[in-house]
């Protein structure tokens, strides 16, 4: 939302970006409701009770060195895009909506049904 942002400040007297900043509102408040459609897959994925606790380590610290790494990398990128003038500066949100395109596509791959198999401590309803 934000080169759509920078667009309506740009080029409109009468600044219509409110909408965009509400739109942008709305779609962070649905998307933190994915968490928890995350932490499901996260518990169906264990083999076994056992285990939840180190599957549930590993998917954190991958989680954690996301969130390093990714506004670094965000950054660098940005900035190279705005320096190099690599598709006038938008080079960056190409690569991320490219990103976010290989996750719908990865996420669209997981199944309808989760629990198919009794494990045993995970109540099949």
């Amino acid at each position: 939302m934000f080169p759509l942002e920078n667009l309506a400040l740009r080029r409109s007297a009468d600044n219509p970006a409110w909408m965009l900043i509400l739109v942008q509102l709305i779609a962070l408040s649905v998307s933190e409701m994915g968490y928890i459609t995350m932490f499901m897959y996260l518990s169906s994925a264990a083999p076994s009770k056992r285990s939840l606790g180190a599957t549930n380590g590993l998917a954190q610290s991958v989680a954690s060195f996301q969130r390093t790494v990714g506004p670094a990398v965000a950054d660098w990128l940005f900035a190279f895009s705005i320096t190099n003038n690599v598709l006038g500066g938008n080079f960056v949100y190409m690569v991320l909506l490219a990103l976010v395109g290989v996750g719908l596509y990865v996420a669209l791959q997981l199944p309808r049904r989760m629990w198919t198999r009794d494990v045993g401590w995970i109540p099949l309803n």
